[in-house]
């Protein structure tokens, strides 16, 4: 099996509100486009974050209607550990409904 490489976004921001509207718009961009990707809004030690993650190569335009989405947050590291678990998540296709997924066929 052909190993795709993985990308990753990821903000920061003061609270789950404030979160929420650029989750939303990334969540629509990951629905709206034919990618390999999921948009998840997750607290990381009682702070939000909005995280896009995908498989692929993330071309630059999309890259930028990110950004735009997640106006408002501030770009951050994802720690190794929670990096791991969505990692996982994705692969194993489990969906507990604290995020959208959209995976293209």
């Amino acid at each position: 099996m052909e190993r795709h490489s993985t990308w990753l976004l990821v903000y920061r921001y003061p609270d789950m509100q404030s979160a929420g509207e650029p989750f939303t718009r990334a969540r629509d961009i990951v629905f709206g486009e034919d990618i390999d990707a999921s948009a998840y809004r997750v607290q990381i030690n009682g702070v939000p974050h909005v995280v896009v993650l995908g498989e692929g190569t993330l071309a630059a335009d999309l890259r930028r209607r990110f950004e735009i989405a997640c106006t408002g947050g501030v770009a951050v590291d994802l720690p190794a550990d929670v990096r791991a678990q969505l990692l996982t998540r994705r692969r194993e296709g489990r969906i507990p409904g604290a995020f959208w997924e959209r995976r293209s066929l």
